[in-house]
C-alpha cells in the first residue's frame, strides 16, 4: 500500500508511513486515502445499515501533523561556512598573520629546526636590505638605459667664516658651494655632465663621454677649452698593458673584462633570484651543523621593561664549527647557479680558467682545513641563548666564548612592552665591560625613535681621548627619531639621526643626518650644529633621470691626446683661460685665490 500523505510505498501491515510519520488507513487497504475518496466523489456510494466506527491509531501521543513537509531551506549550509571563515580571518587579522605561524611551527617543530627557523627568518631580513638594493641596480643596468640627477649645496655659517677670518682669508661673500652632475648610460655609451657653482651660479662645467665598444673616452671643459681631452690611451693602461702585438682594444683582456661590465653588467653580474638562493643554501648548511638546542621560556628584563619569551639555548664546539665549515664548502662547489655563473663569465671575459682556478681554490681549502682544524681538538666553548617572542622576532641574545680561563660575552637585547623597548647592547672580556650601548624608546607603524647613549672603556681608547673619558662614562649620544625600518628591509635608509659627545670640547658640536631614500632618488641633509647654530650644511638630492646629451667629438673638434705633455700644454694654452676662472672664483668668495697660490708656490 502507499501512505496517503506523501505516497511513499508501505508494507501492508503498515499504521504509520516510515518517511513522513503520517498515520496510513487499515491494515490490507491496498489504494491511497486520496485516490479512494477521488473514487468516492465520481460514483455513487450505497447506503449502509449499521453505523460506521472511526478507526483510531493505538499510538497515544502526539497526534502527528498530516500537512505537507516544508524543505529545508539551503542558506544556512552556505552561510554557516562562510561566516566561520569571516571568523578566521578576523581572529588572523587580530592575531596577526606573523603570530598564527610562528604559533604553528614553535609547537610543531623540533626545538633544533625551530631555531634554525628563526635564525634564517632573522638573518633574512638583515640581508634581503643588500638583496633589494643590488636587485634595483640589476634592473637599471638589465634595462641598458638609465640616468640620475644629483644637487649637492654646501653652505657655511657666519661663525666657520669669522673662524676663517681669524687665519687671514676672508670668506665672508662665500655662502654656498654648489655641485650639480647628471649621468647615465644609453646602449653602448656612458656619458655624464658636472658642474661646480658658487652662490647658486655655474663657473665650471665638465663633460665626460666613453664609448664603451672601441674604448674611446673623452673629456672636456668649454670653460678652459672648446677642444677635448683624448683619455683612451690612459684607460687601456689602466684595464690592459697596450702594446702592438697585443693587438687592437677589443683583444685585450683587461679592457675586454670593462666592456664586458659596461655593455653587458646584467649577463655579467649573477641574477639577484639566484644569490638569493645561494644564500639560503649555504645558511641551511651553516644551521645544519648545529647540535641539540633546548626551548624554555624565561623573562628578559632590561631596565624598566621586563617580558616573557621563548628561550632557545645551544651548545658549540670544535666539532660543531668543523661541521658548518665543512657544509659551506660542500656548497660553494656543489651550487649549480655558482657553476652556470663562473661559466657565463668565462664566456664573456675569455678567461678559461676562471672555473678551474676557483674549483682548486675550495679543495686547497679542504686540505687546509683537514690539516689544521679550525677549532677542533681545542677547548673552545660556545653557549647561546636566543629570546624569540610570539612572531618569530629575536629580541635578545646571549653568547659566551669560552677558551681556558678566558671568555668573551656578548649581549643584544631588546625587550618590549606593548610599543616601548629598552634596548642594551654589552660587550665583556673575563667578566669587565669592554663598551655598553644602552637605549630606549618606541616602535610603531615599522617607525623607531629612541635615545641612545654609547660608553666605553677608556683602556680601550686611543691615549689622545682616553684621557678626557672617566671609567665606563658615555662618551656618545645617539637620538633616532622615525627610522623607518620597513625601508631598511629594502635597502633604504630613512630617519633623523643626531649624534653628539660629553668629550670636552666637543660637547658643544652635533652632527645631525636627515635622510629619505627612495627606489627613485632620495634627500640627505647633514648639519653640524654649535647648540642651535647651524655651522656647516650639506643639502643633497637624487633623483632618477634620462642620460645627459653629451657629443663625441666630430672631424672638426680639436683633440688632445692626454698622455701626451706637449699636447696638454697646448690644451692650457696662454693660461688666460685659468686665469679668468681663477679671478671670477675671487670675486664671489672674496677670497684672493691668486696670492695663495703664488704663496704655495704654485705660480
Amino acid at each position: 500500500m502507499f501512505c496517503p500523505n506523501c505516497g511513499n510505498s508501505l508494507s501492508e501491515t503498515a499504521k504509520f508511513c516510515n518517511k513522513c510519520g503520517a498515520p496510513v488507513g487499515e491494515p490490507g487497504q491496498s489504494q491511497p486515502q486520496a485516490a479512494t475518496e477521488q473514487q468516492a466523489g465520481s460514483q455513487p456510494q450505497p447506503q449502509v445499515a449499521y453505523e460506521q466506527q472511526e478507526w483510531q491509531p493505538q499510538y497515544q501521543g502526539t497526534p502527528m501533523q498530516t500537512q505537507p513537509v516544508k524543505k529545508r531551506p539551503i542558506w544556512p549550509k552556505i552561510v554557516i561556512p562562510v561566516a566561520i571563515v569571516a571568523v578566521v580571518v578576523v581572529v588572523a587579522f587580530a592575531f596577526g598573520r606573523d603570530r598564527i605561524e610562528n604559533f604553528i611551527k614553535l609547537h610543531t617543530m623540533s626545538p633544533k629546526d625551530y631555531y634554525a627557523y628563526v635564525e634564517k627568518k632573522n638573518i633574512t631580513g638583515a640581508t634581503d636590505a643588500m638583496l633589494n638594493s643590488y636587485e634595483r641596480a640589476y634592473k637599471l643596468m638589465e634595462d641598458k638605459k638609465y640616468g640620475y640627477e644629483e644637487d649637492v649645496s654646501v653652505e657655511v655659517g657666519e661663525q666657520v667664516a669669522q673662524l676663517v677670518a681669524m687665519s687671514g682669508i676672508d670668506i665672508s661673500k662665500l655662502k654656498s658651494l654648489d655641485f650639480h652632475s647628471q649621468s647615465g648610460v644609453k646602449d653602448h655609451e656612458i656619458m655624464a655632465v658636472g658642474q661646480i657653482g658658487i652662490n647658486g651660479t655655474d663657473i665650471l662645467t665638465a663633460e665626460l663621454y666613453f664609448d664603451t665598444d672601441n674604448g674611446e673616452y673623452y673629456i672636456r671643459c668649454p670653460q678652459i677649452n672648446d677642444g677635448y681631452i683624448d683619455c683612451t690611451s690612459i684607460m687601456r693602461e689602466a684595464y690592459g698593458e697596450a702594446s702592438e702585438e697585443m693587438g687592437d682594444y677589443k683583444e685585450l683582456k683587461g679592457e675586454k673584462v670593462f666592456k664586458a661590465f659596461t655593455q653587458n653588467a646584467s649577463d655579467f653580474l649573477p641574477k639577484p633570484e639566484k644569490v638569493r638562493g645561494v644564500v639560503d643554501e649555504l645558511m641551511d648548511g651553516a644551521f645544519d651543523a648545529v647540535g641539540d638546542v633546548k626551548k624554555s621560556s624565561e623573562k628578559l628584563e632590561v631596565g624598566s621593561i621586563s617580558s616573557k619569551y621563548t628561550v632557545l639555548e645551544l651548545n658549540l664546539d670544535g666539532d660543531d664549527y668543523q661541521e658548518a665549515i665543512e657544509n659551506e664548502l660542500d656548497t660553494a662547489e656543489d651550487n649549480k647557479d655558482i657553476k652556470e655563473y663562473l661559466d657565463r663569465v668565462e664566456d664573456l671575459t675569455g678567461d678559461e680558467d676562471l672555473s678551474s682556478e676557483y674549483y682548486d681554490s675550495i679543495k686547497d681549502a679542504r686540505e687546509e682545513l683537514k690539516e689544521n682544524p679550525a677549532v677542533q681538538d681545542t677547548d673552545v666553548k660556545v653557549n647561546m641563548k636566543v629570546y624569540v617572542d610570539d612572531v618569530g622576532e629575536v629580541r635578545g641574545r646571549e653568547v659566551t666564548i669560552t677558551n681556558g680561563e678566558e671568555s668573551v660575552s656578548y649581549y643584544n637585547l631588546m625587550p618590549m612592552k606593548g610599543t616601548k623597548f629598552e634596548y642594551e647592547c654589552r660587550l665583556d672580556y673575563n667578566g669587565q665591560d669592554v663598551f655598553d650601548i644602552t637605549g630606549k624608546g618606541k616602535r610603531s607603524g615599522g617607525k623607531l625613535s629612541g635615545d641612545f647613549d654609547v660608553a666605553v672603556d677608556p683602556e680601550m681608547m686611543p691615549s689622545e681621548v682616553s684621557s678626557y673619558v672617566y671609567s665606563m662614562s658615555s662618551v656618545l649620544s645617539i637620538k633616532v627619531k622615525d627610522f623607518d625600518e620597513k625601508k631598511l628591509e629594502n635597502g633604504l635608509v630613512s630617519g633623523k639621526f643626531s649624534v653628539s659627545t660629553t668629550v670636552p670640547l666637543l660637547s658643544v658640536y652635533s652632527l645631525n643626518f636627515d635622510v629619505d631614500q627612495t627606489e627613485k632618488g632620495g634627500s640627505c641633509k647633514i648639519t653640524c650644529n654649535q647648540a642651535d647654530e647651524v655651522l656647516l650644511a650639506i643639502n643633497s638630492t637624487l633623483k632618477e633621470s634620462g642620460a645627459p646629451k653629451v657629443d663625441k667629438p666630430s672631424s672638426s673638434d680639436k683633440v688632445y691626446d692626454a698622455s701626451n705633455s706637449e699636447d696638454m700644454s697646448s690644451y692650457i694654452g696662454d693660461y688666460e683661460a685659468i686665469y679668468s676662472l681663477l679671478s671670477t672664483i675671487s670675486e664671489m668668495t672674496g677670497i684672493d685665490i691668486m696670492s695663495l697660490l703664488e704663496l704655495g708656490g704654485m705660480y
